[in-house]
């Protein structure tokens, strides 16, 4: 028996890199119920093999000597913090679960395909060797999921302290916008009545009254256009009446305005509010609002390109500038910072109408987000 277990470490060891390539490849094609959205991005497919070599080499460990050490496990917070979190969005697809199955049943295949010809092994014989990898897939999984629940849990404690600041940051911001725009174009205008109040009573004014008549037009209407732009930062009134293109058509032209960016919008002329309705199309916008503000505050980009386009099953939002990007494991892992909090206020918007969001980013190659909502119909 200790010959056989030297045999097949020996094996593991001499071919894991041909063992996880087999893995992967057999990965990238494994999607269970045929949606696009259950793919594995690149950037988690080396992560998740790093972390698959080393459960080999634990497998090897337990073969030779009967321990192993699963360290890496507990200690490694960014593998728990980004691969947990990833491969749970979707609960109904099982994809964590299904990912495991997969390397366990492709480890066992290969070692099988190996020693098969080999008269003196049977079957029987291999299979109880090969039972712990299982357990050590499953315990890796277990520990990394505590970790990652023990990170997000202070994550959303600091989140909430943050989350209560940027509160009293806005009313703060309001309140000095309201001061220094709306009350001190009130208070113009009210000087100004004055001064046409104190002209009325002169016969020989009508000149001078008629210009005070004129600057407090401007000021008033400059007074509703102040107005009107804070009320459609807090939430645009226009969303529920004319639609969700036509509000984002108006809000896109105001950054354009504002930042100077080139902003390219390619969407239908009206979203179905049967297939995604109102409460949908308001959140939609709020990610776009967010994704929009994360550009301009942090990609220092030239040009951004925005797709929204409704299929049979699901609407996919694209966003892609070509901005400075970003580290995307760093950023994940720093889920409190001003970027981060937008991006994680995205993805629970995602979450919460049962989407999917995925993100193309690296340093200097601008960034793309792609979020794909369910129809209303469509969820649980």
């Amino acid at each position: 028996m200790q010959e056989l277990r030297e045999k097949i470490a020996e094996l593991i060891e001499g071919e894991k890199e041909i063992i996880l390539d087999q893995y992967f490849r057999k990965l990238r094609g494994h999607s269970p119920s045929g949606r696009q959205s259950q793919s594995i991005p690149e950037w988690l497919i080396v992560i998740l093999r790093a972390r698959f070599a080393d459960i080999l080499e634990r497998q090897v460990a337990y073969l030779r000597t009967g321990q192993y050490d699963n360290s890496l496990s507990s200690e490694d917070k960014s593998y728990a913090i980004q691969v947990v979190p990833f491969c749970s969005q979707d609960l109904k697809s099982r994809r964590l679960i299904l990912t495991m199955e997969l390397f366990i049943g492709t480890v066992t295949e290969h070692i099988f395909h190996k020693l098969r010809n080999i008269e003196s092994i049977s079957y029987t014989q291999i299979a109880p060797l090969l039972d712990k990898l299982a357990f050590l897939a499953y315990e890796d999984l277990w520990i990394t999921t505590i970790v990652s629940h023990r990170f997000q849990r202070n994550t959303i404690q600091k989140l909430l302290k943050k989350t209560i600041k940027a509160h009293e940051n806005e009313r703060r911001e309001l309140a000095m916008v309201l001061h220094d725009g709306v009350l001190q174009s009130l208070a113009t205008a009210l000087v100004q009545t004055q001064i046409m109040e104190k002209l009325i009573d002169s016969k020989n004014n009508k000149r001078q009254l008629l210009q005070e008549l004129l600057r407090l037009q401007e000021t008033i209407t400059e007074t509703v256009r102040k107005t009107r732009d804070i009320n459609y930062e807090l939430y645009p009134l226009c969303l529920r009446e004319q639609g969700l293109i036509t509000t984002l058509e108006g809000y896109l032209s105001g950054m354009k305005r504002e930042t100077g960016l080139s902003v390219e919008m390619v969407s239908p002329k009206t979203i179905d509010e049967k297939m995604w309705g109102k409460d949908t199309q308001a959140s939609i916008y709020r990610m776009i609002h967010e994704l929009m503000t994360n550009v301009k505050k942090h990609a220092h980009a030239k040009r951004v390109r925005i797709e929204i386009a409704p299929g049979d099953e699901f609407l996919r939002l694209t966003v892609e500038d070509d901005g400075i990007g970003f580290e995307l494991p760093n950023m994940l892992a720093n889920m409190t910072t001003s970027a981060a909090f937008g991006l994680l206020s995205v993805r629970e918007q995602t979450m919460d109408h049962q989407g999917v969001m995925r993100i193309q980013t690296s340093p200097g190659q601008g960034t793309k987000i792609e979020i794909e909502i369910p129809r209303d119909d469509k969820k649980i």
